[in-house]
C-alpha cells in the first residue's frame, strides 16, 4: 500500500533520494545498455548493410537516434543518482525519461507506419512499372 501511496505523492518524486540504497540500479544499467545494443544493431542492419535503399537507411537512423538518446539520458540519470546530486538525481527525471521514451517511440512508429511503408510501396511500384527502353538494333 505504501508503494501506491508513494506513486501518487508529489513529495516522493521531488525528495532527495539516498545514493546508497537504489535497488534498481543494476536492472536499469542492463536495460539502458540493451537500448544501446539494440540501437547499434538497428544502425548496422538497416543503415550500413542495406544502404542501397534510402527508406531502410532512414528507419535505421531514426531507431539508432531514439535508442541512443534514451541510453545517454538513462546513464546520465543513473550517474547523478549514484553520486547523490540532489536535483539531477531526483526521481522525477526517471519519469521524464520514460515519457520521452514513449513519445519518441511513438514518433518512430508513426514514421514506420506512414512514411516508411509509403516509400517502400512507391519503390516497388516504380520497379514494376514498364519504362520505355529502345529496342536493340539489328546489325
Amino acid at each position: 500500500m505504501s508503494v501506491l501511496k508513494n506513486l501518487i505523492d508529489w513529495h516522493y518524486y521531488f525528495s532527495t533520494p539516498t545514493s546508497g540504497n537504489f535497488r534498481y540500479m543494476i536492472f536499469l544499467l542492463v536495460l539502458f545498455g540493451l537500448f544501446l545494443i539494440l540501437g547499434l544493431y538497428a544502425k548496422y542492419v538497416l543503415s550500413i548493410k542495406q544502404k542501397k535503399t534510402k527508406y531502410n537507411k532512414m528507419l535505421g537512423d531514426k531507431l539508432f537516434d531514439w535508442l541512443l538518446t534514451i541510453f545517454l539520458a538513462g546513464y546520465a540519470y543513473l550517474f547523478f543518482r549514484y553520486e547523490g546530486i540532489r536535483f539531477l538525481g531526483a526521481r522525477f527525471w526517471l519519469v521524464i525519461i520514460f515519457a520521452w521514451f514513449i513519445w519518441s517511440g511513438y514518433q518512430v512508429w508513426r514514421f514506420y507506419k506512414h512514411d516508411y511503408q509509403r516509400m517502400q510501396k512507391s519503390l516497388t511500384n516504380h520497379d514494376n512499372s514498364k519504362s520505355y527502353r529502345p529496342k536493340k538494333r539489328k546489325k
